[in-house]
């Protein structure tokens, strides 16, 4: 693993069985290797960390200097708590080095168009049954998409384990993995990690063994990558 928990992109093998995974944890698993994630999340952690010891010490020393302290830092916190729950829409601070959250904790909530009854949380209106309203100004088919998101981790909820999880294709975790496994070398590179491949060269040749233009293959994986993980 690296120092973002991810795995040795030069074997498949310890990406696990990606044919297993579910939707949102593709999301998450491009998600969090977008540096610009990582910069928000990393900041988010640390400045709550801040507002904690900041906290700890007003509880010690009831002085007005630790007061004026701790509500400047908590405020600054909500600001940025909020700053990055828009963009990212992750209803808690995801870290970028854990892989393997539980799929409630991956759900993200749409800026407009389809929404949850009450705040972050589906409306649960009675036994068994949820209440999702949508936005008649919206595009449908992404509040669908979303709503079947919904419905499907509040089903888990409310029957236990034995519902289904949506997956992708065989075919098509295939080549997410291969993308993965892409933005992993290229990160590597960057970062100089003991792993690190030469070029996009030895990227291709690794994960694309005895193709054709594995070389261009690895440069269009990679763009296709960042594209997934901006639009999944």
């Amino acid at each position: 693993m690296s120092d973002w928990g991810v795995p040795n992109w030069r074997d498949s093998a310890e990406y696990g069985d990606v044919k297993c995974w579910s939707l949102v944890r593709w999301r998450w698993e491009f998600t969090r290797r977008l540096a610009d994630y990582r910069q928000d999340a990393c900041d988010l952690i640390a400045l709550s960390d801040q507002v904690e010891n900041a906290r700890l010490h007003y509880r010690q020393d009831l002085t007005p200097e630790t007061k004026e302290k701790f509500l400047e830092l908590n405020e600054k916190m909500n600001a940025v708590w909020d700053a990055y729950f828009k963009r990212w829409g992750f209803s808690e601070c995801l870290d970028p080095c854990v892989s393997k959250y539980p799929d409630e904790h991956l759900l993200t909530w749409p800026k407009k168009g389809v929404a949850i009854l009450a705040g972050r949380h589906a409306s649960v209106a009675g036994h068994g049954e949820l209440t999702i309203r949508f936005n008649l100004s919206e595009p449908v088919l992404q509040q669908m998409e979303m709503a079947e998101r919904i419905f499907r981790q509040k089903q888990k909820e409310f029957l236990g384990n034995g519902v289904d999880k949506p997956h992708l294709p065989k075919d098509k975790a295939r080549v997410w993995l291969e993308y993965l496994r892409v933005l992993d070398g290229h990160d590597a590179k960057k970062n100089g990690m003991p792993n690190a491949p030469a070029n996009w060269e030895e990227i291709g040749t690794v994960i694309y063994r005895g193709e054709q233009g594995m070389k261009d293959r690895a440069r269009k994986a990679h763009t296709a990558a960042l594209k997934v993980a901006d639009n999944i």
